[in-house]
Formats: C-alpha cells, sequence, structure tokens
C-alpha cells in the first residue's frame, strides 16, 4: 500500500457542507465532470483548493488526457456554482506532462496555479499561470535561479501563497549544475501581477554534499510578508528543521529550529506546515525523534516575531513506543488567533493499528492528542487515512477531513467538527453512482471553513475501474 505524497497528477473535487455537528450531518455526494478529453484524476490527488469568499473557489490538477500526455487544469466556483474544467496553456510548444502542484487565490478574479512541465523528455521545468480579472492567461516558465542544471533539471514547486491581487510567494526545490545533483531550494514572487525569476534559498549551517533542501510549505500574511518551513541534511547525515522569513520581499537566512528537551541526540526534526494568520504570528507544525526513538509530533509557534520552543505533542494513550507520526503535509493545521491552533495527522497504536488524531491549542497550551473517533463499523484509519484537512472559523470551533477503512476493507472520506475544543465522532461522505470507496489514493485534499456552520472542501473517489474522479456533496 503506498502513503499519500505530494504528487503532480490530480483533479479536483468539491464538498459543501453544513458546520453542524459531523454526527448529525447527512453528506451525499455528486460527480462532478472533468474537461472534455481527461480521463480521470491521476493518483487521485488534489493539490489546489483556494477560496476567496464563501461559494467562490479554486480548483485544480491533472489528469491523463486521450493522447497519452497528462494534461493540467482549473475548475472555477462562482457564486456556489462550478463551472467546466479549463485545460492549462503553457506558452512553451515543447511542453508535455503538465502537472498541477499548487494554486492560491488573492482575490476575486485573481488567482495562480503552479506546477511542472516536461521539456523533450530530458527536463522538467516550472510554470505559473495566472488568472486576471476572472481571465487565465497562458502560462509561462518560471526562471530558476542562476547556477541551476539545464538538461536534467528536476525543479518542483512545493507550496504558494496569495495575499492579494497579483501578489503572491512561492517555494520550491531544483537541481544545482554542479556538485552531485545537488538539491537547493528556491522562492518566487509575483509583484504587481509580474512574476520574477526565482532565487536561491541560503544554506544552512553545515549542510551535507547534498544538503537535499527541501522547502515544504509556505503561508504570507501581508504581500511580500511569508514563512516558509523546510528541512535539509546535514554534515553528519541528520535531517533538521528550519524556517525562512519573507520582509517586505526580501528572503533572510535560514533559521533552525531546537528540536524538544526530550529529543533524541538524532532527533532528526522536521516541519512540514505552517498557518499564518496574522502579522509575524505563525504556528508550524512537523517530527522528531524522542529519547525513546519514537517519532512524535511537534509544533513551534512565532509570536510577536519571535520564536518560542518547540512543543512536543503527547500522542494518546494507545500509541506504541516506537510510534511512527504522519503528516500529510496539505492543509493539515489552522490557527483561528493567536494561540489558538488544531492540527491532526495519523500515528501508529500499541496493536499496529493505524489511527487518527487531532490535537488542540487552547490560550496558547498545547494539548495531549486525541484519537479520531471514527464512524459506525470502522476498522480503523489505515496507513492511509486519518487526519489530512484542517479548518477553524474560530477558537475552538474547527472541521477536519481524513479517511478511514471500513468493515469491507475499503478506504472512505469523513469529515469531523468540534466546538468548544470537543471533537464529535466523524461523519462519512456517501459516493456518487454507487462508489464503494475514495481509494488508497483519493479523499477529502481541501477544507475551508467560513463559519461554524459552513465549509467547502475538495477531494477524489475510486470508480469499479480503478479511475479516480471528482465529486461534490452539499448537506
Amino acid at each position: 500500500m503506498s502513503l499519500r505524497k505530494i504528487s503532480p497528477l490530480v483533479l479536483a473535487l468539491v464538498v459543501l457542507f453544513s458546520g453542524a455537528p459531523a454526527s448529525a450531518a447527512v453528506l451525499t455526494a455528486s460527480a462532478l465532470t472533468p474537461p472534455t478529453g481527461i480521463s480521470g484524476i491521476s493518483q487521485g490527488y488534489l493539490p489546489a483548493f483556494s477560496c476567496t469568499s464563501q461559494g467562490n473557489c479554486l480548483s485544480a490538477g491533472s489528469g491523463p488526457s486521450s493522447n497519452g500526455t497528462v494534461s493540467g487544469f482549473t475548475f472555477t466556483q462562482n457564486n456556489g456554482t462550478w463551472g467546466s474544467g479549463a485545460l492549462i496553456k503553457i506558452a512553451d510548444a515543447s511542453a508535455s506532462q503538465i502537472s498541477v502542484t499548487g494554486g492560491s487565490c488573492g482575490a476575486a478574479g485573481s488567482c495562480t496555479v503552479t506546477g511542472t512541465y516536461g521539456v523533450n523528455n530530458t527536463s522538467q521545468e516550472v510554470f505559473v499561470a495566472t488568472e486576471f480579472k476572472g481571465t487565465w492567461r497562458t502560462a509561462n516558465q518560471l526562471g530558476l535561479p542562476a547556477g541551476a542544471m539545464g538538461a536534467g533539471q528536476n525543479a518542483q514547486v512545493h507550496s504558494i501563497s496569495c495575499v492579494g491581487s497579483g501578489s503572491c510567494s512561492l517555494i520550491g526545490s531544483y537541481l544545482a549544475s554542479t556538485g552531485h545533483n545537488k538539491i537547493l531550494g528556491f522562492t518566487a514572487n509575483e509583484v504587481n501581477g509580474v512574476w520574477g525569476k526565482a532565487t536561491s534559498v541560503a544554506l544552512p549551517p553545515h549542510p551535507n554534499l547534498n544538503p537535499e533542501m527541501s522547502l515544504n510549505q509556505i503561508s504570507c500574511w501581508s504581500a511580500g510578508n511569508c514563512l516558509a518551513v523546510g528541512d535539509y541534511v546535514n554534515s553528519d547525515g541528520i535531517t533538521q528543521a528550519f524556517t525562512v522569513k519573507e520582509v517586505v520581499g526580501l528572503w533572510g537566512a535560514p533559521v533552525m529550529v531546537t528540536p524538544p528537551t526530550n529529543a533524541s541526540a538524532y532527533a532528526g526534526t522536521t516541519l512540514s506546515e505552517v498557518d499564518c494568520f496574522s502579522v509575524g504570528s505563525c504556528t508550524a507544525i512537523g517530527s522528531f525523534n524522542n529519547a525513546t526513538g519514537a517519532l512524535v509530533p511537534l509544533a513551534i509557534s512565532m509570536v510577536g516575531n519571535q520564536w518560542r520552543p518547540a512543543a512536543a505533542i503527547a500522542l494518546p494513550p494507545n500509541a506504541s513506543t516506537s510510534s511512527e507520526t504522519f503528516l500529510w503535509g496539505f492543509s493539515g493545521i489552522s490557527c483561528a488567533s493567536s494561540g489558538n491552533c488544531a492540527f491532526g495527522g495519523d500515528y501508529l497504536t500499541s496493536g499496529k493499528l493505524h489511527q487518527g488524531f487531532l490535537v488542540n491549542e487552547v490560550n496558547g497550551v498545547w494539548q495531549a492528542a486525541t484519537q479520531l473517533a471514527l464512524p459506525t463499523g470502522a476498522l480503523y484509519a489505515g496507513q492511509n487515512g486519518g487526519v489530512i484537512e484542517m479548518s477553524c472559523s474560530a477558537a475552538g470551533t474547527c472541521t477536519a477531513a481524513g479517511a478511514y477503512v471500513n468493515a469491507s476493507g475499503n478506504y472512505e472520506g469523513l469529515l469531523v467538527t468540534e466546538t468548544q475544543n470537543h471533537w464529535q465522532t466523524a461523519t462519512t461522505i456517501t459516493l456518487p453512482a454507487g462508489a464503494t470507496t475514495v481509494g488508497i489514493d483519493g479523499g477529502v485534499y481541501g477544507l475551508q471553513c467560513f463559519s461554524a456552520t459552513m465549509c467547502e472542501a475538495v477531494g477524489t473517489y475510486e470508480t469499479s475501474s480503478g479511475a479516480y474522479l471528482p465529486f461534490s456533496v452539499t448537506s
């Protein structure tokens, strides 16, 4: 069984539902139609979902087309109605295998979708496609930093954040032209609708010969003011987490993350997700190896531009003493205000079962994780399940999305709500056209809540033929 991973191949689903307690909700899905010529959703994975207001959202992904290649496309929702998908056009005539990896909207009618495309079967380049006043422009190649490898390049975009019309920042990785296929990180900015050339991120202290630098996620609170999180391999071969901040359009040097006090000497810290909700106030989540060797979650918060010590998160009491923690790297953390956040993931129990977990931060204090309460008849969360998405509309009022394995051994999508810091039992999403599973790689991949009673989400399901298709559900 494959683990969920950030993949360049995808299409989208959308879910509209009531924010009433999940146990009372009825979530019956209906299918959405992919663009003409697209036969399905590659790997069932949705990389892009962003809303500017309730009922006005963007979704984008990629799928196999009738000519045997992969094509990227966008879906746009206006006033609660989703239109037909539109294919992404790239200015480079040699472009093939177009794969969306992210997207964000800074204002109504102003969104950006980014991803990769192949050039003559020798290189993988980065593209940016922008929407201006509701019209999508032809996508262009993003210029990589000086010193980037030419032929044989394998550039990737990992995350993008837009905070105004024509104002976005993105992060990714690329291969340097010299030195053992060295993987380095890059950033790029859009200013007044124009994308500048990417710039290389300074290496953290004592990097390995190949630092395998990975910038994993970015979050911006205003134009040109953002925080990115990631990790790299140091000269001792140990993974270390770092943060890097953009101030008024200029990126600083990486800041190393000191692991919690109960960390192993070989902590292997990572940071995979971040949410910035006001000026200089951000929270990031990741994992580290503790003194017993267990891989457990950590959280670190910036308040007033100052980092607080990283906090170790206690897993539920039934966690294995050699537990493994999985944070899927999508939008699994959300903060309603400074000191009031929630996130989730997947962990291994003492009985070697994968279950989902949920964690709350209340007034600046991180609580112990609780096990996700699955619907009746569920077996467990599964290796590809647990909590994947999170969105909080107010302190202690959140909704999470994820997946679990039912009594028939099939993966199902779920939604679960929280009121006054108390999580309810999850509700299953009933799939369209008699479908029985979201599949190993499908499920809910995007979620945004506008109030305690209104959220929207996105994802995919698997058909009897094994293809993945998009769906929507209203409750």
